[in-house]
C-alpha cells in the first residue's frame, strides 16, 4: 500500500507530552489536535489542575503532574481517550486517533482501483509483461510483450485487445514474436483487456488474460518503424551530420563556435589534432584472435575502431582527401577480418561486443564518406559494405533465432548483451539503408531498417516498467546503459530527429541516478553503489557524469538531467589522452544547451516498484546526504543482480555504514572466481537474512552449505507497501519468500526454504533513525542470522561485547579510524532486538578490500523468527528510542513523536 502525506496535513510535534486542566487541556496546545498514535507505544501525558484537588486518569488515582501510558491495542477502535477528572467536578478528555496502516497486500496507488495485479510466478524462465496486469498506460502506442509458452516454434500464439466498451479493436491471428507496438492509437481512456492464446497440436490452448487502464496521451509514444524508416531514407549523406534549416550540413566552424570553450572546445580540436596524427599510421591494429578473452577482444577492436571514427570524421571536416584514403584503407582491413559466426569477432559469447563495435564503425564511417566518394571508391568500398551485412545478419540471427546456446531476446528479453546490441543495429541501419555502391544495395527496401527499429523500441528498458522508467539490473550496469543510451538517442535525434526522452521508457530515467547516486565528483572515497555487479566502484558519477551524462542531458533538453551532471565542482580537468566522441560536439549543431542550472525540487524518496528498489533520503540534493537503500525484486537472482532481495544499503552524512558485498572486475586477479563469485552474489554476505548458518536465496542444488546463488527470475521478492512523508517516515515493505528456495533438479525446479520472508525498513530523515524489521517462517525450527557488511570494523559499546549493540565509524576515507576521545556524534549506533542471540564476526571467502562482515544469530533454533535493527545516526541519542513488544512477532518503535508498529506484513505509523 502506497500512502502520501504533505506537510501540510501531517502532524508534527515537539514531544508527545499532552497537557491537561480544568481551564485548559490541549494536546500539544491543540484542542482538537488528535496526535497519531499505534498500539504499545509509550506516551506522556501531563496536566495542571487547581492546588488540593484529587485527580483520577481513566478512573485511577494519580498524583503529580505527569504519567507515562503504553497505548492499547486497536482492535475495532479509530481512537483511543484519555479522561482526567478533578475532585471538584472538572473532567477533560484527550484523544488520539490510530495511525495509518499499510495492509502489506500490493502497492495500490500503483495499479488499477479494484484490479488485484498479483499473478503466480510463470514458469517461463525469463517472464517479462507489458502492460503489467492491471498497470496504468499513458501513450497512444503502447509496447506489448508477454512470456512465450514455449518454443515459438512449437506453437502458434494470437493476440487480442479489447476496449472499454467490449469492443475487439485488435485481433491478430497469426503472431510470430512475443512483443508488438502497437499500431493504432487508443482513442478511449478506460480500462482494458489484452489476451495471447498459445496453441500446440494436441497439447491445448495456453491463455493469458490481462488488464490495464489507459490514462490518455500523457507521454510520448515511439515513432512507428514506417515512419522512421521513410525519414532515414529520404535524407542525404552523411546522415549523421547536423543540418541547417535549409537543409545545408552546419559547417564544424559553426559547431566550435558554440562549444563555449572550456574542455568542450578542447577536446574538439583534440579529436582534429590525433586524427591527423593517427592518419599518416601505416601499421593498422592487428585482428582480435580467440586466444584473447571477451574483454580482449573488445578493447582490441576498439583500438581499431576509434581512430577509424576520428579519420572519418576528419575527412568530413576538412574535405582532405588524404583522410578518407586513410579511412578506407582501414575500414578495408577490418572488412577483410573473419566474419564467421564462431569467429573471434563473431556472435559468440567473447565476441559478440567486438562484433556489433564493427559493424557499427563501419557503417557510421561509411556514412561520413558516401557523399564524397567517386565511382571507384564506392565500387573499391563494396567488401565494406559486404561486410556490415554480414556482421549485421549474424547479430540478428543472435537476436532472433538461436545461435548455438546463446540466448536471444525472444526467449530471453533481459539477455543484456542483445538488449544492447538491439539499438546498435538500429543505428547501423539508420547509416546505410538503401546505401548502393556499384550495385550492390544495403537493405534495398528499408524491410531490416524497419525490423531493427520495432526490436529496439520493443526490447528497450525492460529492467523496469513505463510508470518509473526504473533500471534493476544493478546501479553500476545502469551508468553502463547510459553511456549506450546516451550515443544511440544522440544518433537518433541527428540521424532522424527522434526524441526518445518523454518516452516510457527513459521519461524519468533520471531518477534512477539521482537516487542512486550523489551528486559529488569525489573519487576518493568508500561510497559505492547499493546493490549489483560493481557495487565496490566508487567513481561513477566522476567517470560518466562529465561526458557520458552530460550528453544525455544535451539530448533531453531537461533541466534536471542538465542539473544533475553539473556537480558544481572546481573546472573540470582533462587529461592528455581524454578524448570525447563526435556525438557530443554534433549536437551543438542542433542546439546549445543552457551553461547553468538551477536545483530543482527534488523528492526526499524515490519507489520504483516494478524493479523493487525504494531509495529515502535527508536531503537528496545534498551530496553528503543519509540514504536507506531497499531491494525486493521480481529481477531476482538474475544476469548483474545478487541474492539480496529484502536487502538493505545504508549511508549517513555521506559516509557508507551498510554496504553491498564483492568485488567484479577488480580486486586481486589471483583470488579464485568462485571465490568473488560467492561474496559478491551470496545472501551470507549482504544486509539481509539467512538461515543455518548462511542459507539464503537461489541456493544451487546438492548442497546444504549455502553457496553461489543461480542467476534465476523464480527466485524473486517484491515490494507490498510503500509510504512517505515530507517531513517525517519513509516505509517499505519487502516480501522475499519466494526468494528463498533451493535448486533440486536440472530443469528450473525450486523447493521453498521459508514459509515466510518478510522485511519493513524505515527512515525517518528528521530524527536519523533508521529501523528495519525482519519476519520470518519455516516448516522446522533454524537458526536465523541477520547479516551486516561494512567497510570498516565495527567498535562495541561499552559493556556490551557478544549482544546486539555496536557502533560504526563514520568516514568516507578508507583506514579512517577514530581518535581516542572520538565524539560520539561521529558514529552510528546500531542495537538488535527480538529474540535473544549474539553479534560476531563472519570470515570472507577472501580478504577484500575495505569489507568486513558481522551476523547477529539467534541462540536457539525457531520455526519463527521476528527481529528489529535500530539504527541512530548520532550515538548521542542512543538510549531516546524504546522498543515494545506485543504478542510475538508484533514490536512497536517509540522516538520522539514518531512510532512504528509492525505485525509481519503490516505496518501502523505514527507521526
Amino acid at each position: 500500500m502506497l500512502i502520501k502525506t504533505a506537510a501540510a496535513v501531517s502532524l508534527s510535534v515537539l514531544s508527545m507530552s499532552c497537557y491537561a486542566g480544568i481551564n485548559s487541556f490541549t494536546s500539544n496546545g491543540r484542542a482538537d489536535g488528535l496526535p497519531t498514535v499505534v498500539p504499545k507505544q509509550s506516551i506522556k501525558l501531563e496536566w495542571s489542575v487547581t492546588p488540593g484537588v484529587s485527580v483520577t486518569l481513566d478512573g485511577a488515582p494519580v498524583t503529580g503532574s505527569l504519567v507515562s501510558v503504553i497505548v492499547p491495542e486497536q482492535g475495532s477502535a479509530l481512537a483511543v481517550t484519555y479522561t482526567l477528572r478533578t475532585s471538584d467536578g472538572g473532567v477533560k478528555t484527550l484523544n488520539f486517533r490510530y495511525g495509518s496502516a499499510l495492509t502489506g497486500e500490493f502497492i495500490k496507488e500503483r495499479y488499477t482501483a479494484g484490479c488485484d495485479p498479483r499473478e503466480p510466478v510463470p514458469t517461463h524462465y525469463y517472464p517479462r509483461v507489458e502492460p503489467r496486469h492491471c498497470a496504468t498506460v499513458r501513450v497512444e502506442h503502447p509496447v506489448f510483450v508477454w512470456p512465450q509458452a514455449d518454443s515459438l516454434k512449437e506453437y502458434s500464439m494470437s493476440f487480442t485487445l479489447v476496449d472499454p466498451d467490449g469492443n475487439k479493436i485488435v485481433d491478430r491471428q497469426s503472431v510470430s514474436i512475443p512483443r508488438l507496438l502497437l499500431d493504432q492509437p487508443l482513442t478511449k481512456t478506460g480500462v482494458y483487456t489484452w489476451t495471447v492464446v498459445f496453441a500446440r497440436a494436441g497439447y491445448g490452448d495456453r491463455t493469458q488474460t490481462r488488464k490495464f487502464e489507459y490514462l490518455g496521451a500523457e507521454l510520448d509514444s515511439y515513432p512507428s518503424a514506417a515512419t522512421v524508416t521513410a525519414t532515414v531514407r529520404q535524407k542525404q549523406h552523411p546522415r549523421i551530420v547536423p543540418r541547417e534549416n535549409n537543409g545545408t550540413p552546419v559547417s564544424f566552424t559553426t559547431i566550435r563556435s558554440k562549444l563555449g570553450g572550456g574542455h568542450l572546445e578542447t577536446l574538439y580540436d583534440r579529436l582534429l589534432t590525433t586524427a591527423l596524427a593517427e592518419k599518416d599510421i601505416s601499421t593498422l591494429p592487428p585482428e582480435p584472435n580467440t586466444g584473447m578473452s571477451g574483454t580482449g577482444r573488445t578493447n582490441a577492436t576498439i583500438t581499431a575502431t576509434r581512430p577509424l571514427e576520428r579519420i572519418a570524421i576528419a575527412a568530413v571536416i576538412t574535405k582532405d582527401s588524404t583522410y578518407r584514403d586513410a579511412a578506407l584503407k582501414r575500414m578495408l582491413a577490418m572488412a577483410a577480418w573473419d566474419v564467421s559466426g564462431d569467429g573471434p569477432t563473431g556472435e559468440t559469447t567473447e565476441g559478440d561486443q567486438a562484433n556489433r563495435e564493427i559493424y557499427l564503425t563501419l557503417a557510421r564511417a561509411l556514412d561520413l564518406l558516401y557523399a564524397d566518394m567517386t565511382a571507384a571508391e564506392k565500387k573499391q568500398s563494396v567488401p565494406i559494405a559486404q561486410a556490415i551485412v554480414a556482421r549485421m545478419k549474424l547479430a540478428i540471427d543472435h537476436y532472433d533465432k538461436k545461435f548455438e546456446l546463446l540466448p536471444n531476446l525472444q526467449e530471453n528479453p533481459y539477455d543484456s548483451h542483445g538488449l544492447t546490441g538491439a539499438l546498435y543495429l538500429a543505428e547501423a541501419l539508420m547509416y546505410t539503408s538503401g546505401m548502393d555502391l556499384d550495385g550492390f544495395k544495403v537493405d534495398p527496401d528499408g524491410t531490416m531498417l524497419s525490423q531493427a527499429w520495432d526490436r529496439a523500441v520493443t526490447t528497450l528498458a525492460p529492467w523496469g516498467s513505463g510508470d518509473d522508467s526504473a533500471f534493476g539490473n544493478s546501479t553500476y550496469y545502469g551508468w553502463m546503459t547510459l553511456d549506450v543510451y546516451s550515443r544511440t538517442l544522440a544518433a537518433f535525434k541527428l540521424l532522424a530527429d527522434i526524441d526518445l526522452g518523454n518516452t516510457p521508457a527513459l521519461h524519468k530515467f533520471h531518477d534512477n541516478f539521482i537516487a542512486f547516486t550523489p551528486r559529488t565528483r569525489e573519487k576518493d572515497t568508500l561510497l559505492g553503489s547499493p546493490f549489483g555487479d560493481s557495487a565496490e566502484r566508487t567513481d561513477n558519477y566522476y567517470s560518466y557524469a562529465w561526458n557520458s551524462y552530460r550528453l544525455y542531458a544535451h539530448v533531453t533538453g531537461k533541466p534536471i538531467d542538465e542539473w544533475y551532471y553539473r556537480d558544481n565542482s572546481p573546472k573540470l580537468e582533462i587529461g592528455d589522452n581524454t578524448q570525447l566522441r563526435f556525438f557530443n560536439f554534433f549536437m551543438f549543431g542542433l542546439s546549445v544547451p543552457p551553461g547553468t542550472a538551477e536545483t530543482p525540487e527534488l523528492p526526499n524518496s524515490y519507489l520504483f516498484e516494478d524493479a523493487g528498489l525504494v531509495a529515502m533520503h535527508s536531503d537528496t540534493a545534498n551530496p553528503d546526504r543519509s540514504s536507506l537503500y531497499f531491494r525486493s525484486s521480481r529481477l531476482g537472482t538474475y544476469n548483474h543482480n545478487h541474492g539480496d532481495n529484502n536487502g538493505f544499503a545504508f549511508v549517513s552524512k555521506g559516509s557508507p555504514i551498510f554496504i553491498s558485498s564483492g568485488e567484479y572486475g577488480t580486486g586481486d586477479e589471483n583470488v579464485p572466481s568462485e571465490k568473488k563469485a560467492l561474496l559478491r552474489r551470496a545472501t551470507r554476505y549482504k544486509n539481509a537474512l539467512t538461515y543455518d548458518d548462511g542459507m539464503g536465496q537461489a541456493e544451487p542444488k546438492d548442497t546444504t552449505r549455502f553457496g553461489i546463488p543461480e542467476a534465476s527470475m523464480r527466485t524473486v521478492g517484491r515490494l507490498t507497501n510503500y509510504y512517505t512523508s515530507d517531513t517525517g517516515w519513509t516505509v517499505t515493505t519487502g516480501d522475499a519468500t519466494s526468494a528463498y528456495q533451493q535448486r533440486i533438479a536440472d530443469y528450473p525446479f525450486w523447493e521453498s526454504r521459508l514459509k515466510s520472508a518478510i522485511r519493513t525498513v524505515a527512515y525517518n530523515r528528521k530524527l536519523g533513525i533508521a529501523v528495519i524489521y525482519d519476519y520470518a517462517e519455516s516448516d522446522k525450527p533454524r537458526y536465523w542470522a541477520v547479516n551486516f557488511h561494512t567497510p570498516r570494523e565495527i567498535s562495541r559499546m561499552k559493556g556490551e561485547l557478544g549482544s546486539g549493540k555496536f557502533q560504526v565509524f563514520r568516514s568516507k576515507k578508507a583506514g579512517a579510524v577514530p581518535a581516542d576521545d572520538e565524539p560520539p556524534s561521529s558514529f552510528v549506533c546500531v542495537t538488535q532486538h527480538g529474540l535473544a542471540g549474539a553479534l560476531g564476526p563472519v570470515p570472507l571467502p577472501y580478504p577484500a578490500s575495505n569489507q568486513y562482515h558481522y551476523e547477529y544469530k539467534t541462540k536457539a533454533a525457531w520455526t519463527e523468527y521476528w527481529g528489529m535493527t535500530v539504527i541512530l545516526e548520532n550515538c548521542a541519542d542512543k538510549d531516546n528510542t524504546p522498543v515494545t513488544y506485543g504478542v510475538k512477532q508484533q514490536m512497536t518503535v517509540t522516538r520522539g513523536t514518531a512510532a512504528l508498529r509492525f505485525d509481519k506484513g503490516t505496518v501502523q505509523i505514527a507521526e
